[in-house]
């Protein structure tokens, strides 16, 4: 194994997919990128070298690895749960989910688009950096987020519970829930398309008088 894997990072670009899952490799050699997939799961790997683009998936789960260094590119999802990330690197898309849930990363980067969803519990966050685009939901629950920053648009459901956030600033649509409990939002306008709210009962003073875009009333669950 140790032989077919210093023969692999030898190269500069491998075409398919590449499971290297539970083995003992600690460097990627000269490889810029995979074609297909890159599994390094459960291995000691802990710098990504010279790599710059992976067009399947990215899987790093219970690696030692705390930055991804020269990355710009995830075709499909990225799993770096359970790891001591900190750092994204020169990362600016994922074509898929990206998972840091239990990670101590606390900023983005210069990520700018995740097509899949974004969960970001339970870890130490503090901003979204250059972020404008989740194509799915997104999990901010038990971090201590302040702002949103760039952010502009969520596919899917947006998750702020037991958050510091106190505005959704430049946000302009989110396709599924909000979920506004224990944070210090205090006044919203209500971006287009949300057909159900989550708050503490009396916590928005004005979330009453707002309808969606489509002019469907928006449903508000109040929590005590």
């Amino acid at each position: 194994m140790q032989d077919k894997i210093k023969e692999i990072v030898k190269q500069e670009c491998h075409e398919g997919d590449l499971d290297l899952k539970n083995t003992p490799i600690t460097s990627l050699g000269n490889l810029k990128e995979v074609g297909g997939y890159l599994n390094l799961r459960n291995t000691q790997i802990t710098s990504l070298g010279n790599l710059k683009k992976v067009g399947g998936y990215l899987w790093l789960e219970n690696t030692p690895i705390t930055s991804l260094g020269n990355l710009k590119e995830v075709g499909g999802y990225l799993d770096l749960k359970n790891t001591p990330i900190t750092s994204l690197g020169n990362l600016t898309e994922v074509g898929g989910y990206l998972n840091l849930r239990n990670t101590q990363i606390t900023s983005l980067g210069n990520l700018k688009k995740v097509r899949g969803y974004l969960n970001l519990r339970n870890t130490q966050i503090t901003s979204l950096g250059n972020l404008k685009k989740v194509g799915d939901d997104l999990y901010l629950g038990n971090t201590p987020i302040t702002s949103l920053g760039n952010l502009t648009e969520v596919g899917g459901g947006l998750y702020l519970y037991n958050t510091n956030i106190i505005s959704l600033e430049k946000l302009e649509t989110v396709g599924g829930h909000l979920w506004l409990t224990n944070t210090l939002i205090k006044n919203i306008e209500l971006p287009p398309n949300i057909n159900t709210v989550h708050c503490n009962l009396g916590a928005i003073k004005n979330l009453h008088k707002y309808k969606n875009n489509n002019s469907r009333n928006v449903t508000i669950n109040f929590l005590i």
